[in-house]
Formats: structure tokens, sequence, C-alpha cells
């Protein structure tokens, strides 16, 4: 059954030659909705055309009189309150107008939340609000978040940013913006611009009666098309609009949410991981950061000499033998979701992770044999997998873990280009917000972290305050994906392994039975510390990741 609102554009729809009554805002936004689903328009009516343009949209408005005289037209009328709708109605009656087709009261809210801008484009709508005298956005999502960073890196000042949320974070390129609560906005006036970014209808039509009854007349909604091309196109700005030689690649491999960002200097290629969302969180010295060449140089403090290796991608059964030298090991676990089909060369192992939580037996190799911790998989993730090649293997010059959906993005020669280097990992992610903060916010409680800290200090202090710089830097190497050789992979568990297993025994002693991952997270940043400590004296590299979505059954 439809509603009346579906009712009503039914109505419009069949009955063509449309004209709208009136040259306000409810006429317009009328106009602009009927556009938008295709339906036309050819002129605005009102009863006297003294003090109305002359057009509106390029269309012609008229006088109730020349309309009169024109046949075979259907006019849709109607106002905002129901007892000016009805006198207007009653107007045009006694005027003998035929084919009134009346908006219903019930679905003004609607039309107006169908209201757009003129143009559906992103450049539409920076030209819309850099022509209003005062910008406010008025958020309740990261999609909100997203538009604003946009927004002012294509140079569209905001003045005001509204929002509901508490503890919403606020990091905008421009210090001079206000943060304000419903509360606080102040009175609207015709040449004020707001902007909504919240998707669903129902919350469209709670805010824009609070914008109307305090006065804001423009009011642009964006539609999930344009929330859509800002969300592709926002990163660009931040990291191509510099003038530092950073570009987004377009069609790399990589996670869902995820970009990768490159950058060449002196003769060395840089690559980084950026999740969509988290770019939200740049700060304003961040920001700058990319702009000012401070980044990269940030990264080399991080991980001095670690730079991209480049490859010509092929299928991982192509990737030629290393005569023995390297041994790598792909995590599989008992409920993994169903991927793409690939073959394994001899140089991959496939290791059953969590083996000892399931009676099904996937791969030839599991982790719950010799020294294990194969039950504490629901903490450790991959990292059982980890503890059992280190404790229970010996063998080729070189051993890496892949993940049976992530793995390296492998060449034709790439183990031979890896044997050139001590260690070689996958791209690097950036994180705008701190690594310590991010962690926090996203996977982990903060005294998992207060811990791992004070396990690192008890273990070795020259770690430790390798962890103080780290904990406030910006990159990290994620998923525990490697390659490196063996001598460096026993020492890196060593202490890996080393931490967790106090922080494990802290959590067991008090009886706290976690299963939410938050070890294999801790491992991931003790990966990366062990990197960094060492970033001097071995010799390093990353490569792309290949990434496996889950198939859709």
């Amino acid at each position: 059954m439809k509603t009346v609102y579906e009712a009503f554009l039914c109505r419009v729809r069949d009955a063509g030659n449309i004209k709208i009554y009136g040259a306000g805002k409810l006429a317009r936004s009328l106009y602009l909705l009927f556009r938008r689903l295709g339906i036309v328009v050819d002129a605005f009516v009102v009863e006297n055309v003294d003090g109305n343009p002359g057009k509106l949209y390029g269309r012609p408005v008229i006088s109730l009189e020349e309309f009169a005289l024109q046949d075979d037209c259907c006019l849709v009328a109607g106002m905002e309150k129901a007892p000016v709708a009805k006198s207007v109605l009653n107007m045009l009656m006694s005027r003998e107008v035929k084919n009134i087709i009346a908006v219903p009261c019930d679905c003004i809210q609607e039309i107006y939340c169908n209201f757009v801008i003129d143009s559906p484009s992103s450049e539409g709508l920076c030209q819309m609000l850099s022509s209003a005298k005062r910008v406010i956005l008025y958020i309740n999502d990261m999609d909100g978040g997203i538009a604003a960073q946009y927004l002012q890196a294509k140079g569209v000042g905001i003045d005001v940013v509204c929002t509901d949320l508490k503890g919403f974070p606020m990091n905008f390129p421009k210090k001079n913006v206000q943060i304000l609560s419903t509360e606080q906005l102040p009175e609207g006036d015709e040449d004020s611009a707001v902007l909504l970014t919240m998707g669903e209808p129902w919350l469209q039509s709670r805010y824009i009666t609070r914008l109307r009854a305090r006065g804001f007349e423009k009011i642009i909604l964006m539609t999930k098309e344009l929330k859509q091309e800002i969300r592709e196109e926002y990163k660009k700005p931040v990291w191509e609009g510099n003038g530092e030689g950073f570009r987004v690649i377009e069609g790399c491999n990589v996670e869902e949410d995820h970009y990768v960002v490159q950058r060449r200097s002196d003769g060395k290629e840089y690559r980084w991981r950026v999740h969509f969302w988290d770019q939200f969180f740049c700060s304003e010295e961040q920001l700058e950061a990319v702009g000012n060449g401070c980044l990269l140089a940030e990264y080399e403090r991080q991980y001095p000499g670690f730079h991209y290796l480049f490859c010509e991608e092929t299928p991982l059964c192509q990737v030629e033998e290393a005569g023995g030298r390297v041994q790598v090991y792909m995590v599989r676990f008992h409920r993994d979701k169903r991927i793409e089909a690939f073959s394994l060369p001899d140089w991959i192992t496939q290791i059953q992770a969590g083996a000892a939580l399931t009676t099904q037996t996937i791969s030839d190799i599991r982790d719950d044999t010799g020294d294990s911790i194969s039950a504490r998989n629901t903490d450790y993730s991959e990292g059982t997998a980890l503890y059992w090649i280190w404790k229970n293997t010996q063998g080729p010059e070189y051993v890496g873990l892949f993940h049976y959906r992530r793995q390296m993005a492998m060449g034709k020669n790439s183990l031979q280009d890896i044997m050139q280097y001590d260690a070689v990992l996958t791209v690097p992610s950036y994180v705008p917000e701190g690594i310590r903060d991010f962690f926090c916010r996203r996977f982990i409680f903060e005294n998992d972290w207060n811990l791992m800290m004070r396990f690192i200090r008890e273990y070795d202090q020259a770690y430790f305050e390798t962890a103080l710089v780290y904990e406030k830097s910006h990159f990290y190497f994620p998923c525990n994906i490697f390659i490196m050789k063996r001598k460096y992979f026993d020492e890196m568990c060593s202490f890996i392994f080393g931490v967790t297993e106090r922080v494990d025994a802290h959590y067991q002693k008090m009886g706290l039975n976690r299963r939410d991952r938050y070890m294999g997270f801790l491992v991931e940043n003790l990966l990366s510390i062990y990197m960094m400590h060492h970033g001097g004296r071995l010799k390093g590299a990353y490569m792309d990741m290949k990434y496996y979505a889950p198939l859709k059954d």
C-alpha cells in the first residue's frame, strides 16, 4: 500500500504538463524534487507577478490569469501550514482552476527531506556553499565528518559545526570552527546555508523541523549518491592537494574501507595504508604534516630504511622457488569464510590456528601439538600459530606468516628479492590520531595497553624507551604478515611472547575470560615495536598486501 507521499508523487507523474503554484521555499523544493525524479515542470504560477522573479531555475514565473488561458495543464499547489493551504486551494477553486493536485500537508517534511542542491555533484555543493554568507554543518555520523574534511580541503569556509553526539571527535583543518549543540545554534537567516549529512528520512525530518523553527531557510540535504562521491573523493584534496608529491593509488588491492597513498623521495618509493574513517581523526597538525614533509620524516625516524618493494603481481603458485631457503606458514581457522580459490606453492604450508578449540581438521599442521598455546586462540588470534612456529620449527633461513585472506602481493622473482633483506612486511598503516589512541579506540582497552607498556619495561628498558615514542607515532605494520630471517624471527618472538605471557598471566590471575582477540592486537604492536627498535640494524622493506574479500553465499 502506497504512503501519502508516494501516492502524491504517482499523481504528479501521471498528470503531465506540470506547473507549480508559488515561488517560495515549498515551490522551489517541489521543483528540485520533481527534477530529481525526472518530472518536467513547465512554469511557476503566482497570484501576482509583481515582486516575484521573472524566472526560477530557467522556468517562467507566470500569473494566475495567464495560467487560466492555457489548456490541459496541471497545477501542483500547497502550503506548509494546513489552514493556509486550505485557503489557497479555496482561492484556486473559486477562480475555476482545473486539474489541481494538492500537496498533502502530511508529506511536507518528506518533500523538504528530498530537497537537494541544483547540481547533484560535489563541485556543485562546494559552489553553492561558497556563495553562502555563513555555512553550518549539522553532523551526526562519520559521513558528516568526512564531508567536513572534504569541504574544507576544497576551500569551503565552515563557520559552525552543530552536533548532538557527545564526545564525537571534531578535528578540522581550521581551528576557528565553532562546535555547538542544537540548543546553542543561533537564530537562522536567509543568507545562511545549513548542510545536513544524516541519511535516514526520519532523522532528516526531525532536524529540518528544528532548523525551520529557528528560522533557517536554506537547508541542504546530501543524497546517498553525493555522500558516496565525497567519500571517494575527500581523500584526494588531503593527500594530492598539498604539493608534496603524494597521490592516491586507484584500484589498489586493499581491504574494504581502506586506500593506499604513495610518494617518491630520493629515489625511493613509499606507500601507506589508510582507513577511510580514520582520516576523519586528522588534527590540524597532522594535515599540515602531510603538506610540509614532516610525515615522511617521521616515518623514516620510526623505520629507517624500510621502503616499498615493487613487483608485478602474479599468483602465488607462479612465484619462483628460493631453493628451500624460505618457509611461509599460512594461517587457517575452522570457521574461515569462503573466498576465491587459489593454488599454493611448496614454500607455503597451511597451519590450523586454534585447533584445540575444535574437532575439525582443516590442515595437516595444527597449532595444538608440541609446545602450544592453541587453546588461547580467541585472545591471541593468529598469535597462537606464530607461537607454535617459534617453538616447534627450525630449518629454512627465512620464515614467514600469511593469512588465508591476507598475504603479500608477490611477483615472479619476489622471493629472490626478499632475500636481499632481513625482514619484509606489508604496507604500513598510517593512523592520524596516534597509535595508542587508535588501538584503544577501536580494538582494545586502555588497561591492555598500559599492561603491555608495563611489561615491556620489565622485559627491557631499551624496548620501553622505543615503545614510548612508538605509542605517540602514526605508523605500524598491520596484520602480523611478514617474511624474515629466522634468527631475527626467533629474537622477535622472544620479545613478543616475553611480554604477552605476562599480560596473559595478569588477566588469568584475575579470572578474566576475554575471547575478544585483544592479545592478537598487542602482538601486532609488539611486532612493530620490534621493527622500530631494530630499524637501524635491520635491512627492511615492505610489499603490497593481497586481500581476498569473502564471497557472498
